[in-house]
């Protein structure tokens, strides 16, 4: 007999009667539905669909497995386990109507083992809130279930949305079951993001979705953009992907000249606020495709970037000064002196410090490498300016691209000789670092990059005045993919623009300081789990991944039921030997918390202002950045967290103390999550 599939469980009807007992197919009568299942023994012509009729077993639809699911308003099951035709016949079963990623279990075919995996589950979910479609066998009417599917969701029936054949709610894990229990519901599945093209990317990053999403996608920001060009050089006649959306362009490099040649910066762009419709291959979005561009071109005539000026508060002032714009993303670096705080770094801590809601990114660099083949990225490989205290530093996870086979070994044979690396295809698992993304520590011992985003095999916008083909065209030459640190950046900044503009639209802040906006990246993001044994990353923070990987619906929302997002932006200043604390109240059934400090340090090597975090509950202490249970304090790092799994239930205290301020008074920003 044929094992029967339905929403991606799997039922054996041949299974031992205990089994089949646990999972509640052993019914002698049909008097508790008006819905069964019936497995035959081979498809079932006319005169046979007539006869399983004529037993009271109406098809609605057929399912693998040789089996119907049949509406059937009777009692007695005898009289269709009697035709010939049927080899098995019992109610429709509830341990098929929740999705196995519901339950968070894997759904696998092969007999009964996914089956009773999700009914091992019943009963153990929790408060968390899901999106869901209710979807009803066909023969029932949504308006007529909707009262009843709101009853048992706990909701009025104005919070569902009646659908053609489904009902759409947002509801507690824990009431899924009181769901399932309905007779007319077929089955409950998530509600999950549609895959745009470089929506792979922003799946990974947890952009929120929806006709009006937090954040609004970037929508009423201003992102600068210091690269090779772009497009053709045009505000007016522009890629199709930022029509009506480039505010300023900028020659510094090449006198009169802003069109991009090499293909770099266009492909930037695209990923921050790129919003392209692709006639092959459909919406190509960058982070953030609502917000405005400004550009400055640095390319100049010999194919370097000889536009970028001697002092770097020279390039960031004008896009901030003029044009309004309070992100300003870079994809390039200084290679050869990695780890480095050189001037550089001191200008971008220089400029952030004048200019405290101006939040800068830094691609880490793609210096990566196996040097001595033991199948381990060696540390300390941060490019200037991405070691500066005060920018964000990003570095890079694989992307979810699986089909696309290259591995480390093919692209880069001399800097990963050996395995795990080696063989390991470049954009399969967005839980791994890319084996090339830069790794710190910075050579004063800070963390860096601050947080990764994928960077292998990004689709985004190519400039209509290059030949270059990335990493390779896409089936319309308009868009093609491409690699490194410099991709996930722009991917960050532009998850940037969707906080900040949350932030003005939900929070009425108008100027919400760089310190808030990479407390808040850092506060949201999540631990990377690696992909080899042992994992390339470890626990958070670390100089891999540092904070993790950027998760903007941790931000923005919407959060899960009975978690909370505080915020507190540069409200107070610490003088040494001051502290300041805020009491939180954390309930029993909290599963941990989460609380993140960043301040703008002054410039200069090494920390100006040393500022500690310290969380006290139920007679414990935690410091920042420091293990569970150390006595000591993180001396070299502007941003510290504290992640308290099991935090203890009451009353918790959450301070802020002034180690060391040398110049004045320090303000910080800090945010915390209780979950």
């Amino acid at each position: 007999m044929t094992t029967i599939t339905i929403n991606g469980i799997s039922i054996d009807p041949t299974a031992p009667k205990r089994v089949l007992a646990a999972l509640a197919l052993d019914n002698t009568t049909a008097k508790d539905s008006d819905y069964i299942i019936v497995q035959v023994k081979r498809p079932l012509d006319k005169t046979q669909r007539k006869a399983l009729a004529k037993a009271g077993a109406n098809i609605i639809e057929s399912v693998p497995g040789n089996a119907y699911i049949c509406h059937f308003p009777k009692a007695d099951l005898a009289k269709v386990r009697a035709l010939p035709l049927v080899s098995w016949a019992d109610l429709y079963p509830k341990i098929v109507k929740i999705s196995p990623s519901l339950r968070e279990v894997e759904a696998r075919p092969g007999g009964v083992t996914a089956a009773v995996a999700v009914m091992d589950t019943i009963g153990k979910l929790d408060a968390t809130r899901k999106t869901v479609d209710v979807v009803l066998h066909r023969d029932v009417n949504p308006k007529r279930a909707a009262k009843r599917i709101a009853e048992a969701a706990h909701l009025p029936q104005s919070r569902v949305t009646i659908l053609r054949g489904k009902v759409r709610l947002v509801v507690k894990e824990r009431r899924l079951n009181d769901l399932a229990a309905l007779d007319e519901v077929r089955h409950i599945e998530e509600v999950l993001p549609r895959k745009l093209l470089n929506a792979i990317a922003r799946q990974v990053l947890r952009l929120p979705t929806g006709a009006t999403p937090p954040g609004g996608e970037g929508e009423g920001e201003i992102v600068a953009v210091a690269d090779t060009g772009f497009d053709a050089g045009s505000r007016t006649n522009v890629h199709p992907a930022f029509k009506g959306r480039v505010k300023k362009l900028y020659a510094l490099g090449r006198p009169g000249r802003k069109d991009d040649p090499d293909g770099h910066g266009t492909h930037v762009a695209g990923s921050v606020l790129g919003d392209g419709l692709s006639g092959t291959e459909g919406a190509v979005r960058g982070t953030a495709p609502k917000a405005k561009l400004v550009l400055q071109s640095v390319l100049d005539n010999s194919d370097g970037l000889g536009g970028l000026p001697d002092d770097l508060n020279d390039l960031f002032d004008p896009p901030y000064a003029r044009d309004k714009a309070r992100i300003h993303t870079n994809s390039w670096g200084s290679t050869g002196n990695f780890g480095v705080y050189d001037q550089q770094a001191h200008e971008v801590d220089q400029f952030v410090h004048q200019h405290r809601d101006m939040l800068i990114c830094f691609a880490a660099g793609n210096e990566g490498v196996d040097r001595n083949a033991n199948g381990q990225i060696d540390p300390n490989t941060v490019t200037p300016p991405g070691t500066a205290k005060n920018c964000l530093t990003v570095g890079a996870c694989e992307n979810n691209r699986p089909t696309k086979t290259l591995t480390y070994g093919e692209g880069w044979p001399s800097d990963f000789p050996a395995n795990p690396i080696s063989a390991d295809m470049v954009a399969n698992n967005p839980e791994g670092m890319v084996a090339f993304s830069s790794r710190g520590p910075t050579n004063d011992g800070r963390i860096k990059p601050d947080v990764v985003a994928p960077g292998t095999f990004i689709l985004s916008t190519r400039s209509r005045a290059t030949e270059s083909q990335g990493w390779g065209l896409s089936s319309d030459p308009l868009y093609m993919f491409d690699g490194g640190t410099s991709m996930a950046t722009p991917l960050v900044a532009g998850c940037v623009a969707n906080v900040r503009a949350f932030l003005r639209t939900s929070h009425g802040n108008a100027k919400p300081t760089a310190a808030l906006l990479k407390a808040l990246i850092i506060n949201g993001a999540r631990d990377l789990t690696g992909q080899y044994v042992p994992s390339e990353t470890g626990g958070i923070p670390n100089n891999n991944e540092g904070f993790g990987r950027v998760d903007v619906q941790s931000v923005v929302g919407p959060y899960p039921a009975g978690e909370t997002v505080t915020f507190f932006d540069e409200e107070t200043a610490l003088d040494t030997g001051e502290t300041e604390q805020r009491v939180l109240t954390v309930a029993a059934s909290s599963t941990g918390l989460k609380a993140t400090l960043v301040w703008t340090d002054p410039p200069g090597e090494g920390l100006q202002s040393d500022l500690d975090l310290i969380v006290k509950a139920g007679g414990l202490e935690r410091h920042g950045n420091m293990p569970a249970g150390s006595a000591d304090f993180d001396r070299a790092n502007n941003v510290e967290q504290v992640v308290w799994k099991n935090v203890p239930a009451g009353s918790v205290t959450v301070a802020v103390a002034a180690h060391k301020v040398t110049l004045e008074p320090q303000k910080f920003a800090l945010v915390v999550r209780v979950q």
